[in-house]
């Protein structure tokens, strides 16, 4: 800060109420400084003034030298007129003089109209630089070109509550000679600053799409439903496609859909259940005819990187059942899951976890994301109470406009696309899927006519997109993802 512009900025105020920074003549950064300076000491007060200039730009100072292309242009048509060919090198001239009328032209010869004219464009560029503003258009010097504006900043200073003659300096601390020479009577202290943001300690962060996922879980559980196991990112494709009556000839079966690994898995399962998955699938039942092909156990052997959770969600269903008929149980069963299956008659479970695809990766797609999925198991549920349920839910993800549209799923019937309208992307978006468990899939279990099972899930990375604004979801999960993303990303409240 210089000390000479301090001086020079509080002498000018002892004599005048205000002043304009502009009368200073010193550079603009260092009047900024001296102003923050003095107003933290409250000895000035000052206001921002935002104004534009404008200034000549290089072709109104050529205009200025030599004329506008149009003074130019006719200047040089002779008497006896001129070829086109001559004055193809001048078309912006040629454009306005034929506007002003100051020239025609017969098949390819220019020729004037009038025997002088006035350069009214070159006069009023130099009124503009004689500051004459009354005979300037800036407007049609703008379109022209011919000047060029620029945006400046200047500042009206006025005193300040303290203000002084001279700048005091502050202390900024108490030390022992200030007290035993007892100086500290007489000197200024400056003021704490308690609104001063310090350095924020480095510490570790939640990816913005954890912070998502524990959004939606503290929402499934404030709705009153059970978390799921799902730890097994490694599934049978019984799990995975046969128990959910997925038949062993889908396209979603083939490799370029699912990861398979090498080796074969065992199915876990009791030989009473598999026979029963073997037969819908073969002869169908229960109002099904199955898909009439040979059901292959080695086919539903085959190791798998899971491509939905809903793997998870049939392994609880059959554990369910068993539980409830047989009174067994597998150790996949929190010991809160199980007192809820004692207590309860509609079970309310969720998970939200990896699946894996073998897609190819794009701006929208990866070939590893989360899945959330919701089921509940209940006694003579109905359609209408699924399309109630999944309403609530997203009410609580602050989509306040949810439509339904008629969709096919192997395992679920009756099936629905979700659709809820974005106030943000002001339109309708698809925001998951839903139905009704098929009986093919619940009755080899054991489930009775009574129960009906429905579900419906969503993917977590498409609402982290939109909650966060993020266009390419390799911002979002990568090697590309920046480290201040993760750091500075907003807590998610929906």
């Amino acid at each position: 800060m210089s000390d000479e512009l301090v001086e020079k900025l509080l002498s000018k105020l002892s004599i005048q109420p205000q002043i304009s920074s502009e009368e200073l003549n010193e550079p603009l950064t260092d009047v900024v400084s001296v102003l923050k300076k003095l107003s933290a000491h409250e000895m000035i007060t000052f206001d921002t003034i935002d104004s534009t200039i404008y200034e000549l730009s290089e072709i109104g100072k050529e205009t200025l030298e030599k004329g506008s292309p149009e003074g130019i242009l006719f200047a040089l048509i002779k008497d006896d007129d001129t070829s086109l060919e001559e004055l193809k090198a001048h078309k912006i001239g040629l454009s306005f003089a034929f506007k002003y009328g100051w020239i025609g032209k017969r098949e390819n010869i220019i020729f004037k109209k009038k025997n002088g004219v006035k350069d009214v464009i070159r006069e009023m560029v130099s009124d503009f630089v004689m500051n004459k503003t009354e005979n300037v258009d800036i407007s049609v010097l703008k379109q022209r070109k011919m000047i060029e504006s620029r945006k400046v900043k200047s500042y009206i200073i006025r005193k300040g509550a303290n203000y002084a003659d001279k700048l005091i300096k502050q202390e900024t601390s108490l030390t022992s000679d200030m007290i035993v020479n007892k100086t500290y009577e007489t000197c200024k202290f400056k003021k704490y600053n308690f609104d001063t943001v310090g350095n924020l300690p480095e510490k570790g962060n939640l990816h913005p799409l954890m912070k998502v996922r524990e959004e939606f879980r503290s929402i499934f559980l404030t709705l009153g439903f059970t978390e799921m196991r799902t730890n097994k990112y490694i599934e049978s494709s019984f799990w995975n496609f046969d128990a959910l009556f997925q038949p062993q000839n889908h396209p979603s079966r083939d490799s370029h859909d699912t990861f398979f690994i090498e080796n074969d898995l065992p199915i876990d399962a009791d030989n009473r259940y598999i026979n029963k998955v073997k037969n819908i699938h073969e002869k169908g039942g229960h109002g099904s005819l199955g898909y009439l092909n040979t059901w292959n156990i080695e086919e539903a052997r085959k190791g798998i990187l899971r491509t939905h959770t809903t793997s998870c969600s049939a392994r609880h269903l059959y554990n369910i059942c068993n539980f409830l008929v047989n009174g067994k149980c597998d150790n996949n069963f929190s010991e809160e899951m199980l007192e809820k299956l004692k207590k309860n008659k509609v079970y309310k479970l969720f998970s939200i976890d990896k699946v894996f695809r073998n897609e190819t990766v794009d701006a929208t797609h990866l070939a590893e994301f989360h899945q959330i999925e919701g089921v509940i198991i209940g006694e003579n549920l109905t359609l209408g109470q699924l399309m109630g349920v999944i309403d609530e839910f997203y009410q609580r993800l602050g989509l306040r406009q949810i439509k339904f549209k008629p969709a096919f799923n192997p395992y679920t019937e009756p099936s629905m696309e979700i659709f809820g309208y974005h106030d943000g992307m002001k339109k309708w978006i698809e925001i998951g899927n839903s139905g009704i468990f098929r009986p093919e899939m619940l009755k080899p279990m054991g489930f009775d006519d009574k129960i009906t099972v429905f579900g419906w899930g969503l993917s977590l990375e498409r609402p982290t997109m939109i909650k966060y604004n993020i266009k390419n979801i390799r911002d979002l999960v990568g090697h590309k993802v920046k480290l201040n993303f993760i750091k500075e990303g907003e807590v998610c409240y929906f």
